[in-house]
């Protein structure tokens, strides 16, 4: 597969766009108005691994999910257990029962922040189907 120049512009146009987002403080027009040009930075990531994933040549279900799934579980349990573990020492009372339950009870373990892992499992677990939509 040949490297497609312009996705690697744009990828790095959205890079630009999720550190504005991040910079701008939301409180005067002007910062809002960057920070809304900006939100256009996931769907382009979106689009980008979209165009990746589904231009291969063999596509094999399971190499896919071996491959990726596994991945990105271990980064979501390792950073919600870091970010349930920072909340409970620094901003509560700290006790393995409180940390477990956090855990378990938890829809997003840990912090908002890794919303984007979900999305992608999602995407994940779909693109082998829209691999065969595709290809028909």
């Amino acid at each position: 597969m040949n490297r497609e120049i312009w996705l690697d512009n744009l990828r790095i146009f959205a890079t630009y766009c999720v550190v504005l987002i991040h910079v701008s403080g939301h409180k005067d027009p002007i910062s809002l108005f960057f920070s809304s040009f900006a939100r256009c930075s996931v769907p382009l990531f979106v689009l980008i691994s979209g165009s990746l994933q589904l231009s291969y040549s063999k596509f094999n279900t399971i190499d896919f999910y071996k491959k990726r799934i596994p991945k990105t579980i271990a980064i979501l349990l390792f950073w919600g257990c870091i970010y349930i573990l920072f909340n409970h020492v620094f901003h509560a009372h700290y006790n393995i029962k409180g940390f477990i339950g956090s855990f378990i009870l938890s829809v997003t373990p840990g912090s908002f922040h890794l919303w984007f892992l979900y999305l992608i499992i999602g995407l994940y677990l779909v693109t082998p189907l829209l691999y065969k939509i595709q290809k028909t």
